[in-house]
């Protein structure tokens, strides 16, 4: 996870943080297939590795390979955030020198697998800016208008292709749409 969903979350406590799911849902199947229909996501271990860092996963798995060999996997984490919204971050995990996918990245959800869909071939990450793929939780308004400020947000704080960067200027526009997903999801107006 690119430090977003942490950051909201030491200025709204109460956001939605991705649940833990054991099994393949359809729901993750759906986002995977808005990103690619011949294959499906897969679960994969989660694999507590000293020294990786929350949120940063394409550092954590290239630092990985360099000592302990195998390969980086770049393609698509899926969490879900019920009620709001199912998301595919672009995620990388290690293959290990079996050839078994592992998530080396600690997940926000503390769970012990991490739904996974690999990139297509020659999509990788470059040190850009990819969106997320965003998808409502549910079929109702709130979560429709959730996933269109989440997609504004992107495109204001993470410009699609831009060098990727963990600061930004804070705008009118930003805090707007950081107090109105507050809204959302409950949280008092404190003005």
């Amino acid at each position: 996870m690119d430090g977003w969903l942490l950051r909201y979350h030491k200025m709204i406590p109460d956001l939605p943080l991705p649940i833990y799911r054991n099994q393949l849902t359809d729901r993750a199947k759906k986002i995977g297939q808005m990103i690619r229909t011949d294959i499906e996501p897969v679960l994969i271990p989660y694999h507590l590795t000293e020294g990786a860092i929350v949120g940063e996963c394409f550092q954590n798995v290239r630092d990985h390979v360099q000592q302990h060999g195998g390969e980086v996997v770049d393609g698509w984490v899926i969490w879900e955030s019920p009620p709001f919204q199912v998301e595919a971050e672009f995620h990388s995990v290690w293959r290990d020198t079996h050839g078994e996918l592992v998530d080396i990245t600690p997940p926000l959800h503390r769970g012990k697998k991490t739904t996974f869909l690999p990139a297509v071939s020659g999509q990788s990450y470059e040190g850009r800016n990819i969106h997320a793929v965003l998808m409502s939780y549910e079929d109702n308004d709130r979560a429709r208008e959730w996933i269109r400020l989440s997609q504004r947000y992107q495109d204001l704080v993470y410009p699609e292709g831009e060098i990727q960067t963990d600061s930004f200027v804070m705008t009118k526009e930003i805090m707007e749409i950081i107090m109105k997903k507050a809204v959302l999801i409950g949280v008092p107006d404190k003005k």
